[in-house]
């Protein structure tokens, strides 16, 4: 005796359905194709309830969908009964095909190399900066960012003597006692780019 429907039996079911159509939605109501599963007329409440409860779940996941008029919706808890005669246009999803035939897409992994359009912490941002004064003398570090591909312009000229560079909200690098250079804003503290003619700009980078 049946006593709870299985959600892949159910998929498969709208599935076989289906590909006897053409692969169009089932024009059969919810309760002709939960009497198709079970094989004989359902009465018990716990189950036709308990299949009105699997369509959801599957809706809700993304893995059917169908149609349902605002009159008999309004009667999904008092009259599931009612509320299965009025269901139609049940149809599996691409999702919900591959869950009903077994099939396991398997999709790459991101590249970590590439940008995914997530903003860099502040604070990651200020031991980088912390990396670079470290690594690199004040003309190499100019040198490093514009083969990065960083645009100068869009950096914050170095502080004046009156403006003391601080680092992040006070700390340091990761693995420097000294604080990673920047400015009042939150910006590196870098040195201006040297001209074309050896010189030091110190209005812009």
């Amino acid at each position: 005796m049946r006593t709870r429907w299985d959600d892949i039996e159910v998929l498969r079911a709208i599935d076989g359905l289906q590909e006897q159509h053409g692969g169009d939605p089932v024009w059969l109501s919810g309760r002709e194709v939960m009497n198709g599963i079970a094989g004989s007329w359902v009465t018990e409440p716990e189950l036709i309830s308990g299949f009105a409860y699997e369509l959801d779940l599957a809706r809700n996941a993304a893995l059917l969908t169908f149609e349902v008029s605002d009159h008999a919706a309004g009667h999904r808890t008092q009259n599931t009964d009612f509320y299965l005669q009025n269901v139609r246009k049940l149809a599996l999803t691409i999702s919900g095909r591959d869950r009903a035939r077994g099939r396991v897409i398997q999709v790459p992994l991101p590249d970590p190399d590439q940008d995914d359009g997530h903003r860099i912490s502040y604070l990651i941002l200020g031991q980088i900066a912390g990396e670079i004064e470290q690594q690199y003398s004040r003309d190499l570090a100019v040198v490093f960012l514009e083969e990065s591909g960083i645009i100068l312009d869009k950096i914050p000229a170095p502080p004046t003597a009156d403006e003391p560079c601080v680092g992040l909200s006070g700390a340091g690098s990761a693995t420097s006692s000294t604080p990673a250079p920047a400015t009042s804003c939150g910006a590196p503290c870098l040195p201006s780019s040297p001209a074309r003619d050896g010189t030091c700009a110190t209005a812009r980078w």
